[in-house]
């Protein structure tokens, strides 16, 4: 049997820590502000390949620009919070587990090139670009509950 390259277990608790810090740190600034602190207006000057943010200077094409990275971190700490999970190994790895997991990669990749597709179709302006910038976590979550699914009703079959 091939092995798999996966992460240790303990990745799993911290990408759902990751996970839980962002989606709080998001419904802060976005819906249930608890802090007068809002994370999206961090506000950092970086280094930059394009930056057409509306401003007086106009355009920046690899050059330092100031720009807010509170959004970008909490997509970003999603995004790995949620590798950590769909990366990690179980505590069983055998032919079983692997097959699980190609079952899982191959609806999760049908059912995001369908979402792929639906948005493409009715969804215009900068919505969609929002649409696509969440593309990988909506992967990697449909993997991880496909795949925790069919773990959960393979181990009841199991037990009976």
């Amino acid at each position: 049997m091939k092995r798999i390259p996966l992460l240790p277990r303990y990745f799993r608790w911290l990408g759902c820590i990751l996970i839980i810090v962002s989606i709080s740190i998001f419904l802060n600034d976005f819906y249930l502000p608890l802090t007068k602190y809002e994370f999206t207006d961090l506000t950092i000057r970086t280094f930059v390949i394009v930056d057409n943010t509306p401003r007086d200077g106009g355009p920046v094409y690899f050059g330092v620009s100031d720009v807010n990275l509170g959004f970008t971190l909490i997509v970003l700490g999603a995004l790995l919070g949620l590798c950590g999970i769909a990366f990690s190994r179980k505590t069983v790895e055998d032919e079983f587990v692997n097959s699980l997991r190609l079952f899982a990669w191959s609806w999760a990749i049908i059912l995001s090139i369908l979402y792929a597709i639906v948005a493409n179709l009715f969804v215009f302006g900068t919505q969609y670009l929002t649409l696509m910038v969440l593309f990988p976590h909506f992967l990697l979550t449909l993997f991880i509950l496909i795949f925790n699914i069919r773990w959960w009703q393979s181990s009841n079959r199991r037990e009976q």
